[in-house]
């Protein structure tokens, strides 16, 4: 009995808390609404009817009195299906709308008509929801939550987000992330209840979250409005499940491991390709429970999830004694466990005067041995991370509240906590220098540092709607809100040892010349040598606030007008660094070395600050006025916000690499004292820097311009066909250059094709068969610096402004809602994206090699990473006869584009300033090959038995892959390696893997067993 008071007044004071964030905010809906006209059948308004609207998404029911036009309104209502609409006055007929489904953020009309009856007499109409919303101009597509259960997915977000129209993949073995219509892979937004989930360093999500917990997603593809901000891509809006009036309960439980999986791809197959044995899971545990129901009846009720996954997958690592024994690059299989916790819950209440509260929470935790997300074929085992006592809480507490029947307020404030540890791996050897063999590709000993992160975030707001059914004679829906966010970054990095030594087929002396054949090249970070020893501090903060009109005119056209306003800066809090550590005895006499290893700490430092206003404008036309036939178009305009990456390389204490070539004189293949140094690239010296000399004051945010038209046709009440055209230009990219220490004015001289400090140099390419002298040999260039360049690099972050990325499509989508035993949706996109830089996690780093030089620009523009001509994917479910359901998911998509590159050794000639330097350049137009297409269909077999009329059980197999489509993702240079130091005997190897590993080789089979009770 205490225990249960207890429990019950936790409840109490959580709601209580809750209802105190209406003065707060939300961003873009997590609701939907319905509207409508009472009339009779003469087509006059009725006024003061009674219309009430209940249902299983919601608590409770709600009673609107129409006004003088016969209209009523239900705002800030739960997505979902099964609600039902009740409608009376006296001496006419009552009407009640059953089996309504709205999906998030829709606005939906249902007309009522009600006819003059004494009898009083009471009709029922079954499921009377519009399938289109005549008001909405955003491009959107909506999974239910009985979609996302039918299909036969991995069960995580990334795989639901790669299913909708236009998405396309990541390389999945490097990061799970997406471009959306031509978006950029950080340029996705990820909010649940509010929650915006991305990391303000990389703008990926920052913890993951069960789908066991999704009620539902809508996926805005294009055309976002006002209450969006941080997307050009996909804006992913998920609202996830309330415990509702009614208490339900799963268990489900997954499973395969290698023995279920087949490679389809030949052993002849792999070695023509230079491909090892593709892997995907050496084995898969997957155990979730979720139950939900009321804790008291229409008031209050609670959801809760647990998940527990337990994974390995293989991977392959370079071997590096194995491959200078051998002479060629060798790798070793190993395995990479991955343990993780999902705890979710949510508390939703009604309670008087109409006010609805909830509270969400989210905890992960995650441990793996090696670092999954940086694993590459590169690195020696020893030279891996590990990903040790990661753990991130989610917090959201929202409210809504009707001030008058046509006035809504709505509050929300969302906490976001990740604590990151990435320590070296067991196998990794802390005291010793890094290691790189540049002819293999290859490093050992240990990663660049190691390092401790904590993120928080905190994202307070509000939001008022408010209607009315007669401005200046149109209905009218005002929308405007305010919100404030401020994120923090701590972040931890130390090196035992900061040195880095250059190989050459294991050779120390990695750079010799015929005068200095005991020639290498040495490194040293600018790092201190304990954890605590360097600390950088990155903070934001955003202002933003948006107003969002709608004009219905006739109730035939509709015109969204809203603009966004965001206001945004950023500081380094704290960043020290105490000296580095020095086991060789080198920074007394290493030239140019002054203060960039010793103790440092600058103080606290404003940095960048970005104003934007953002126009989003949209029209809605109901072609014949019966909600059927819908033609819209929008124009938007998109700014990014100033994110950690933008920024934090710029503080004095980032750690930065000098290096020098040595000449070891005494041949003892050990750096001393007594060696000869000659600097190459040198840290900047903290005392002299200037924020300014490294990030230009003037830097504006990234800008994407998107224009769209669509038209949209409900066959009927259940179907509907669209077509939509995107178009968008990104500008004011914004990146780093070498700008030599010269400046904004002159920065072009480090990577324009014009500069006076580089020159042109032309050579033979061998073409592919790498033999001089046959019928496929070309013409080629690069460009070499010059003796009287300035030399060194000072990385200057600016918007570039010849960097550009655009994208067109055509994106047909046909979406039927489950009816009838079978639902489905099937897209057709036909794209193209081109530019100069493309858009996947690299490049949209800020700190990418891509206008470092003039090299960069040889060929620079063409098809990019993300072009897919041809994309389409089919999805849906059918209920069979006798409990079996057949869920299937098809994808088509054009292959990857890419082009030949090949890395050159000029000659050592006097002029140059590294004579015999090495230069990677394209001999041919960016995307002018493309991989062969792509065709995987994956199906779901699944059976239900019913043990009770409580408790039933849904067993399924997945067969991934049916059709045994492969793939694979072109290495960064596939072309090889000519040498022409001797001008008169050019030589060409082939060096690295052709190909990188494939990413959809593999058959497998899954299975999954489902209990509800």
């Amino acid at each position: 009995m205490k225990l249960r008071k207890q429990i019950t007044r936790l409840f109490v004071i959580l709601v209580i808390f809750a209802n105190m964030t209406l003065f707060l905010m939300s961003q873009h809906s997590t609701t939907c609404s319905i509207s409508g006209v009472v009339k009779d059948t003469d087509n006059n308004p009725l006024s003061k009817a009674t219309v009430i609207l209940e249902g299983a998404p919601m608590l409770g029911l709600v009673v609107y009195v129409t006004k003088e036009n016969g209209s009523f309104h239900f705002a800030n209502l739960p997505p979902g299906q099964g609600y039902s609409l009740h409608a009376e006055k006296p001496e006419f007929q009552t009407k009640k709308f059953t089996g309504i489904h709205i999906a998030i953020g829709q606005d939906i009309n249902i007309p009522v008509v009600l006819s003059r009856d004494p009898q009083m007499s009471f009709e029922v109409i079954q499921d009377q929801s519009p399938a289109l919303d005549a008001k909405q101009t955003e491009t959107t597509v909506r999974y239910s939550q009985e979609l996302i259960q039918s299909l036969p997915l991995h069960r995580d977000l990334f795989e639901v987000l790669n299913s909708i129209p236009g998405s396309v993949p990541e390389n999945p073995r490097i990061r799970r992330a997406a471009s959306v219509s031509g978006g950029s892979v950080r340029q996705n937004r990820f909010v649940l209840d509010g929650v915006v989930l991305n990391d303000p360093l990389d703008s990926y999500p920052a913890t993951n979250v069960n789908v066991d917990t999704y009620g539902e997603i809508e996926f805005g593809v294009a055309g976002h409005n006002a209450e969006t901000t941080g997307a050009d891509g996909g804006y992913i809006n998920i609202v996830s499940k309330s415990g509702g009036n009614q208490f339900k309960g799963s268990l489900l439980t997954e499973y395969y491991d290698k023995a279920m999986q087949s490679t389809l791809l030949s052993p002849e197959d792999l070695n023509l390709l230079g491909l090892k044995k593709p892997t995907e899971f050496n084995s898969w545990n997957d155990l979730s429970f979720s139950v939900g129901g009321p804790v008291a009846k229409d008031v209050l009720s609670l959801f809760v999830n647990a998940r527990y996954t337990n994974r390995v997958q293989n991977f392959y690592h370079a071997d590096w004694s194995s491959t200078l024994d051998a002479g060629k690059q060798v790798f070793v299989l190993d395995l990479a466990p991955h343990r993780e916790y999902n705890v979710f819950g949510k508390i939703t209440s009604f309670l008087p005067l109409d006010i609805r509260a909830s509270i969400t929470y989210n905890l992960t935790a995650i441990k793996e041995e090696f670092n999954i997300d940086r694993i590459q074929k590169n690195l020696d085992q020893t030279a891996t991370n590990k990903r040790e006592g990661e753990l991130a809480h989610l917090l959201s507490i929202q409210a809504s509240y009707a001030l008058t029947p046509d006035l809504f307020l709505n509050g929300r404030v969302t906490y976001l906590f990740r604590k990151f540890s990435l320590p070296y791996s067991d196998l990794s050897l802390a005291e010793e220098p890094r290691n790189y063999d540049r002819y293999f590709n290859m490093y050992r000993n240990n990663p660049e540092f190691q390092q401790k992160s904590v993120t928080q975030k905190l994202n307070p707001a509000v939001k008022a709607t408010y209607f009315n059914d007669n401005f200046l004679g149109v209905k009218n829906m005002f929308k405007f809100g305010l919100e404030y966010e401020w994120n923090l970054w701590r972040w931890d990095f130390w090196r035992e040892n900061p040195y880095y030594f250059d190989y050459y087929r294991g050779d120390l002396y990695s750079y010799p010349t015929e005068m200095q054949p005991n020639r290498g090249r040495i490194y040293a970070y600018s790092i201190g040598s304990f954890e605590g020893s360097s600390i950088l501090e990155n903070e934001t903060h955003r202002i933003g606030g948006f107003v969002k009109e709608s004009l219905t005119i006739a109730d035939r056209l509709t015109l969204n007008l809203g603009a966004r306003i965001d206001y945004s800066n950023s500081r380094f809090p704290v960043h020290y660094r105490v000296q580095s550590a020095d086991p060789y005895g080198l920074f007394d006499v290493l030239p140019g070395v002054d203060l960039q290893y010793g103790a440092y700490n600058p103080g606290s430092r404003d940095v960048m600050k970005w104003f934007d206003i953002s126009p989003r404008l949209g029209l809605v036309l109901d072609v014949f006025g019966d909600g059927e036939t819908i033609l819209s178009g929008t124009y938007s305009q998109y700014h990014e916000s100033i994110a950690f990456r933008y920024f934090n390389r710029v503080s004095p204490i980032y750690p930065q690499l000098s290096s020098w070539y040595w000449i070891d004189e005494d041949l003892d293949q050990e750096p001393d004292a007594d060696d000869t140094y000659t600097q190459i690239d040198l840290a900047e010296n903290p005392d002299e820097v200037d924020i300014s000399t490294r990030l230009d004051p003037d830097a504006k945010s990234p800008i994407t311009d998107e224009f769209t038209v669509g038209l949209e046709q409900e066959i009927n009440t259940n179907l509907t066909v669209g077509a939509t055209f995107v178009y968008k230009h990104k500008k004011n990219i914004f990146g780093n250059v070498n700008d030599y220490g010269l400046g904004a004015e002159e920065a072009w001289k480090g990577y324009s094709t014009d500069s006076p400090y580089w020159e042109t140099f032309e050579f033979t390419d061998p073409g592919e068969d790498g033999v001089f002298g046959t019928g496929d040999d070309q013409s080629s260039y690069c460009y070499v610096e010059l003796i009287e360049s300035p030399g060194g690099r000072n990385w200057y972050y600016t918007n570039i402004e010849s960097a550009f990325r655009k994208y067109t499509a055509l994106e047909l989508v046909l979406n039927k809602r489950m009816s009838n035993k079978w639902q489905l949706l099937a897209s057709l996109v036909w794209s193209k994206a081109w530019g100069n830089i493309g858009s996947w996690d690299m490049t949209t780093s800020a700190s990418s090699v891509y206008f470092n030089t003039p090299n960069s620009l040889v060929y620079a523009d063409g098809r990019l990473d993300f072009d897919r001509p041809l994309n389409v994917k089919i999805q849906g479910s059918v209920q069979l006869p006798y409990g079996f359901d057949l869920g299937c998911y098809y994808n088509y998509r054009s292959g990857i584009p890419w082009n030949r590159m090949v890395t050159v050794c000029v000659p050592e000639d006097d002029r140059y300033l590294d004579p015999g330097a090495c230069y990677t350049v394209a001999t041919e137009k960016r995307g002018t090959r493309r991989t062969p297409a792509l065709s995987t269909l994956d199906l779901r077999l699944q059976k239900n038995f019913w043990l009770s009329d409580a408790l039933s059980v849904d067993a399924y197999l997945d067969v991934l892959n049916v059709l045994g489509g492969t793939s694979y993702f072109i290495s960064t240079h596939p072309g090889g390696f000519i040498d022409y130091r001797d001008p008169d005997n050019p030589t060409f190897e082939r060096y690295g893997d052709y190909v990188d590993f494939g990413g959809f080789d593999n058959r497998l089979f899954k299975v999954g067993l489902r209990i509800h009770f």
